[in-house]
This record gives C-alpha cells, sequence and structure tokens, in this order.
C-alpha cells in the first residue's frame, strides 16, 4: 500500500486544537459498551485458505441519541511476520478515509466528505472501516490479534474540533485465526438394502401372496482430526466440539497441547479443559488432577503421557452464557477419550505398562472465585507457539 498524508482541513484543525503533532486531543474512552457511548466492534474471523483476502470488519454497534461525527483518526497494529495488509477502504459511512502504513500498524483518519462540511449520519450496523489482510504462507497455527491503539484512537464532533476534546468511544479488539491442523475426515457413504416380507390376503381368493420390499439408506460420517506439530502426533476430536474449541501448544521442560472452550478463552483467556502432555520424567506427579495413559519412545527418548485438568474456575462467574458454554464441554470422559486416541506421525507404539494408567488423588480446585487462569506448579509454565481453533 502506498502511503498518504493526512491532508484534511479536519484533522488539521484537530491538531491545532490539541497543540500535538500529528495527534489528536486526548481522547475520553469507555471500558465496555454498558453506558451511551458511541461503539464501535472489530470482527474476529477464522482464515479461510479458499480466499485469498481475510477481511476484519470494524462496524458501529452503537450510536448515541444527538451523537455527530466530523472527524476521527485510528491505528491498529498486527503481526506482520504473519499478516499482510494489502486493502483499506476509500471510503466510510463516516466520509473519507486517508492512510499511512508502517510495518505491523495502519494509522488512519476519517473526515466528512459533505461539500457544507456537515457530519454524517451512520447507521447502527455501518462499516467504519475494514482491514484486508493476506496470511502468510509462513504464518503458524494461532489467534493473531488486531489490535487498536487506544491512545491515539478517537472520534470527534464540531465542538471537539473547535474546542478541544473527543467523543466517549467504545472500541473491541479484533483477530484472524488460523487454523492449518485441524481436518474433518468424511467417512465414505455406507449404503444399506432391506427386504421387508410382507404377507397379504388377496380379497376373494385364500391364496397368501408374498410382497418383498426393498428399502435403501444411505449414511455418512465425518471425524475431526487434530494435527500437533508440536507433538509430531494425531488426535480425535469429538464432533460436538466442532468450532467449540480452541487449542494452545506449548513446551518447556514437557510437550503439550491445551483445550479450551472457544468462548471464554477470546473473552479473557479462560477457558482450559484439560492438557495431553508428553514428559521426559515424573515430574507430572506434582500436578493435580493428572491421568497417565502409558509410555512412548521416540527417537531414543522416553516420554510418559499424561493429561491434568486446570486448577480454578475457567469461565467468568458473572456471564451465565459463558459459565453454559463452558460447563457444557467439561467431561473427563471425553478428555480421556481424545487422549487415548493419540497416533504419532513416527508410527510408535504406546506402552500402557509404562506406567501405571491411574488417576492422582488430588482434584483440581473449582471453588476459586476469580476467572482468570493461574499456574499452580512452577513445571505448569511454557511458551506458548500457538492457539489453534
Amino acid at each position: 500500500m502506498k502511503n498518504q498524508k493526512f491532508l484534511s482541513l479536519a484533522v488539521s484543525a484537530l491538531v491545532a486544537v490539541s497543540g500535538v503533532s500529528g495527534c489528536l486531543a486526548v481522547p475520553a474512552f469507555c471500558t465496555s459498551a454498558e453506558s451511551e457511548t458511541l461503539t464501535f466492534e472489530m470482527t474476529n474471523i477464522d482464515y479461510n485458505p479458499k480466499d485469498s483476502v481475510q477481511y476484519v470488519d470494524v462496524f458501529v454497534t452503537q450510536i448515541p441519541d444527538g451523537t455527530e461525527v466530523y472527524a476521527m483518526q485510528g491505528s491498529i497494529s498486527y503481526d506482520a511476520s504473519a499478516l499482510e495488509l494489502v486493502e483499506v477502504p476509500a471510503d466510510s459511512c463516516y466520509g473519507l478515509v486517508v492512510t499511512n502504513e508502517s510495518e505491523g500498524c495502519l494509522r488512519w483518519s476519517i473526515e466528512t466528505n459533505d461539500p457544507n462540511m456537515m457530519p454524517l449520519e451512520a447507521k447502527e450496523g455501518d462499516t467504519v472501516i475494514y482491514f484486508g489482510f493476506k496470511v502468510k504462507d509462513t504464518a503458524n497455527n494461532g489467534v493473531y490479534q488486531i489490535k487498536w491503539d487506544r491512545d491515539y484512537t478517537m472520534a470527534s464532533s464540531l465542538e471537539n474540533l473547535l474546542f478541544g476534546g473527543s467523543l466517549p468511544l467504545t472500541i473491541t479488539d479484533g483477530s484472524i485465526t488460523v487454523n492449518r491442523s485441524t481436518t474433518t475426515t468424511t467417512t465414505p457413504a455406507t449404503t444399506t438394502t432391506t427386504t421387508t416380507t410382507t404377507e397379504a390376503t388377496v380379497q376373494g381368493n385364500s391364496e397368501i401372496v408374498t410382497l418383498e420390499e426393498e428399502t435403501v439408506s444411505t449414511t455418512t460420517s465425518k471425524t475431526l482430526l487434530y494435527h500437533s506439530d508440536l507433538l509430531s502426533a494425531t488426535l480425535v476430536i469429538p464432533n460436538a466440539w466442532e468450532n467449540k474449541y480452541a487449542v494452545e501448544e506449548n513446551s518447556n521442560n514437557k510437550k503439550g497441547v491445551t483445550f479450551y472452550e472457544k468462548e471464554n478463552h477470546r473473552n479473557d483467556g479462560t477457558g482450559e479443559l484439560f492438557t495431553f502432555a508428553m514428559y521426559e520424567d515424573d515430574s507430572y506427579k506434582r500436578l493435580s488432577g493428572y491421568r497417565e495413559y502409558g509410555t512412548v519412545t521416540i527417537d531414543e527418548t522416553t516420554y510418559y503421557l499424561i493429561s491434568y485438568l486446570p486448577s480454578n474456575v475457567q469461565y467468568d462467574t458473572k456471564n451465565k452464557n459463558l459459565e453454559k458454554a463452558y460447563k457444557s464441554m467439561v467431561d473427563k470422559s471425553v478428555f480421556s477419550n481424545i487422549c487415548k486416541s493419540v497416533v504419532f506421525d513416527s508410527g510408535a507404539v504406546i506402552d500402557k505398562n509404562g506406567c501405571s494408567t491411574t488417576v492422582s488423588t488430588t482434584e483440581p480446585s473449582s471453588t476459586a472465585e476469580s476467572g482468570t487462569s493461574t499456574s499452580s506448579t512452577s513445571s505448569n509454565t511454557s511458551s506458548v507457539s500457538g492457539l489453534v481453533f
């Protein structure tokens, strides 16, 4: 994209009023849309490999009565190692868009394009701006955040242009979730033919007539598979989990994949369901709620295969919908089946006698009042390599 200078008279007026080069007056922000504020929401999207460009939209979701926007400016940041910004619109529901791009950052301004400098009247649901990204071939699986610069982003009324200040504004971040590892395998259709024999008496004759009727039914099933590059292994995911889970791969003193309920994880990073991990020693026995599945030897290294549960509440206790979404996926038998389904790329065979298949006697606490996630032991620390939905 070509860099362009901000040449707007309205923006220049804002700069002059604020007395700060390149920035408007100090913005007034709210942390939620519960109060009556002008509200812009950025979308969270899943990467679709069929589309060459992935579009992240910013919509107007709340407009207080009497709000008139004459000009605005905004700035976003993104991971340039994974995403390439290739498209920004030339106009908006609020007017003309002028952009200035640097690596991993886009700054833009919007001013009314009315010849009499009157504000444009946007409606709830209108598009403020959108960002078209290409996902690079080298991008790892993960959630790539598109974040607002809240010190720079603001909207201004005519009064603000003349006397300073800005409109109260609520904005939410967006994201692009890249997942090239989860695949859906469709089992070939199975056709079943059933023959039913019916006996009937023909009217006026005592002869028994045998009628044969064939019923043909076709069934098709699909299987969700998650492949972990870190573990070099594939796990079978329940069909009921489709589009409901996230996965984080981590490594430090162990290799592990942690499964999350998707909505809670997007909301505040919680939603942890369980972790399936490979340990080179038995330090996992310090964890609470662990289960053993045996050992496997890969490249002359023997690993303990275990799973463990989170140690505190993993949903927003003040949000009934998020609580319901999380609890609908909590099933220890399902967790166990996912772990038992593991198949390693190398073909390594699991020795179920390598360690007794047991469950630790200490169950994780579920009474914590906070919905935030914390590590229960030092062996639980990890370096994140990617999120997958």
